[in-house]
Order: C-alpha cells, then sequence, then structure tokens
C-alpha cells in the first residue's frame, strides 16, 4: 500500500515538473491551492475501497511533503543577480509648465500576455492526472508480479 502512495506521489510530482515553465511556476508558488488539488483528486482516484482511499491520502501527504522542497530548488536555480540601477539624470526646468493633452499610447510587453488562465491550468492538471492514472495501472501488475 506505501509502494502504491510512493509511486502515485512520484509520478504526480514527475508531471508537475513537466509542465510547461509559465504553468510550473504558478503552481509552484501557489502550493497550498496546488496540494488540494492533487490530494483531493488522488483520494478520488483511489476511492471505492479502504486501502484506496489510504493511498490516496498517504500519496497527498508526500506530495504535500515535497512541493516546498521542489520550489525551493527550482526558485533558487532561477534566481538571477539584480542589475544595478542606473542613476536617472534631473530633468531640466522647464519656464512654462507641461500640459496634460490625454493619455499616452501604451505597448503591452509579451511578459503580461502570458499569462496562463485558470481554464489552461486545469486542462494540464486533467492531462496531467490522466497521463498518472495511466502509469499507476500500467504499474500495478508489474509489482504484484515481482512481489
Amino acid at each position: 500500500m506505501m509502494l502504491y502512495a510512493l509511486l502515485t506521489a512520484i509520478s504526480m510530482v514527475v508531471l508537475l515538473l513537466k509542465l510547461p515553465t509559465p504553468m510550473k511556476e504558478k503552481l509552484l508558488r501557489q502550493q497550498w491551492l496546488t496540494d488540494i488539488i492533487i490530494t483531493i483528486v488522488v483520494i478520488v482516484m483511489f476511492a471505492g475501497t479502504f486501502s484506496g482511499m489510504l493511498v490516496g491520502v498517504m500519496s497527498g501527504l508526500l506530495v504535500s511533503m515535497s512541493l516546498p522542497v521542489i520550489a525551493y530548488i527550482y526558485f533558487r536555480q532561477r534566481q538571477q543577480p539584480k542589475p544595478q540601477p542606473q542613476p536617472q539624470p534631473q530633468p531640466q526646468p522647464q519656464p512654462w509648465p507641461d500640459i496634460d493633452i490625454g493619455p499616452r499610447e501604451t505597448t503591452t510587453s509579451k511578459a503580461t500576455n502570458s499569462r496562463m488562465t485558470l481554464k489552461q491550468i486545469a486542462k494540464g492538471l486533467a492531462a496531467a492526472y490522466l497521463i498518472s492514472i495511466l502509469i499507476v495501472v500500467m504499474t500495478i501488475p508489474l509489482i504484484e508480479v515481482l512481489l
């Protein structure tokens, strides 16, 4: 039973690490939400028997313990030294005050347009859970043969 929980937790963590970078960063920054979603999905996935529920709870607990470690390692690697700000030149005083003639046109950068929506995150998590179910279903007969 612990072996099934360990395999399920490992498959969930591997699938989390395989997600695209923006989605992975968002899920690792919101660990409590990721933890709740994974635990509920795994418990529902193994519902039906008492041992299945225990496997779901144990794998949710293992994922909960591994998420902070993964986030620490992941964001520690991505830290870069911040560039020193350049001193700004002082503006020259003008003989008359500026007149505001309306809003200035602004351009949006690609960084603001690349935010993941909740629907995209849900689709990615659904695909990850389906793959993890396949992994667990395929490894159960192999483990039973080996034991």
